[in-house]
């Protein structure tokens, strides 16, 4: 069995992307990078790693904090500065844009060496020329330019980089002008038909009377409450008030790593903070909601025995994932193309906005008042007219 080699020892690699050789040491403060240069050779990273060792032990060179790596440091600030102002979801989104996004792209680099080119064309550019979202551009934007604020106050570097860049936009990010223009049409809405047919499928019995999808009418639910997923799933029946016919959004589930070591990677936990202040809200239930409340308690073999109104057979949480399974299932069955759990709520919520009924924009020009744009979703008021009467 090959020996570990301890702090100081180093180690060497060739990086095929960057066409050079890389050495690194890991000392008590932090890890030292080398480099060969391009096309160099691999005795010029060792003649250098040599030298640091030398100048380290006769304390020739004094190392500070400056020189650390952004590896290092952007993760001491991520667990001692962030961690504990963040819920567990946020950190392990954080997490995840430092350790998969950040890290592998700059973290080499030391935290005073970092620069404006370098965060926008070896990070931001290189994650959309990889295909990444604007999601996550932004995500790995925001998560350096507060890593480097933080190292500008405490002065460590003395100024930020990123003072003068711009927040990535949408359309720097997506490339085909033409999935761009259809995002909201062939993504993000739900029409008549397809609301219909789901509706349909979702209290579907077989001629042996057993329900096809026994969680089905948590879609309808969500149709016509707006829920988000992370609202719906911990929805209990104690948040139900069926004679005021109102619901109550005071919680969120989430799914976050298991840190502990034990059981599965990951668990279903619910927060009592939902996603935003906003979200804490009581919500009026019109008829098709009531029914579908009422279908998934019936589906239930004995309520008293669950607290949850979308519940698995034992009574405890469903997971986000098998919510998605059963909507994809149902979207097949339907005829339908498969949908996010995200885009049931829009409906809803574009209603509750008036966007189904508003024009978007009204431009006054030489004292009249012009229309210059009217929501693609007018054709469907007559649908939504009849939940408001409800």
């Amino acid at each position: 069995m090959a020996q570990r080699r301890s702090n100081g020892e180093g180690s060497i690699s060739y990086s095929a992307t960057r066409k050079e050789y890389i050495g690194s040491i890991r000392w008590e403060g932090g890890r030292e990078y080398f480099y060969s240069g391009k096309n160099g050779r691999k005795s010029d990273v060792i003649k250098k790693m040599n030298q640091w060792k030398i100048e380290h032990a006769t304390g020739k060179k004094e190392f500070s904090r400056k020189e650390l790596i952004l590896e290092d440091r952007i993760m001491i600030w991520l667990n001692s500065v962030k961690k504990p102002d963040l819920k567990p979801s946020s950190y392990d989104r954080l997490e995840s844009i430092i350790r998969c996004q950040i890290i592998p792209r700059i973290g080499g680099y030391k935290v005073n060496g970092i620069t404006e080119a370098m965060i926008k064309d070896e990070l931001l550019e290189d994650m959309k020329r990889n295909g990444l979202g604007e999601s996550s551009v932004k995500k790995a934007y925001m998560a350096m330019n507060a890593y480097l604020k933080y190292e500008t106050y405490h002065g460590v570097i003395p100024q930020n980089p990123m003072g003068l860049m711009k927040v990535p936009r949408a359309d720097t990010v997506v490339h085909d002008e033409e999935e761009q223009s259809n995002t909201e049409t062939t993504e993000n809405v739900l029409t008549t038909e397809e609301m219909v047919l789901l509706k349909k499928i979702a209290y579907f019995r077989w001629n042996t009377g057993v329900r096809r999808y026994p969680t089905g009418a948590a879609m309808v639910l969500i149709m016509y409450t707006g829920l988000r997923m992370g609202e719906a799933i911990p929805l209990t029946w104690s948040d139900i008030d069926f004679e005021k016919k109102m619901l109550s959004v005071n919680k969120n589930a989430v799914v976050i790593q298991n840190r502990d070591g034990k059981g599965s990677k990951q668990e279903l936990v619910v927060q009592k903070i939902p996603k935003t202040k906003s979200s804490i809200r009581t919500i009026p239930l019109t008829r098709d909601a009531l029914d579908a409340l009422r279908d998934l308690r019936s589906m239930q073999s004995n309520p008293q025995d669950s607290d949850y109104v979308i519940a698995t057979k034992d009574g405890r949480m469903i997971w986000p994932r098998n919510m998605l399974n059963t909507l994809h299932r149902m979207c097949e069955a339907a005829g339908i193309r498969k949908i996010g759990l995200h885009t049931l709520r829009h409906p809803y919520v574009k209603l509750k906005t008036n966007i189904y009924y508003q024009p978007k924009s009204y431009v006054h020009r030489k004292n009249c008042l012009h229309l210059s744009s009217v929501s693609r979703q007018a054709h469907r008021a007559p649908f939504w007219n009849a939940i408001v009467l409800q």
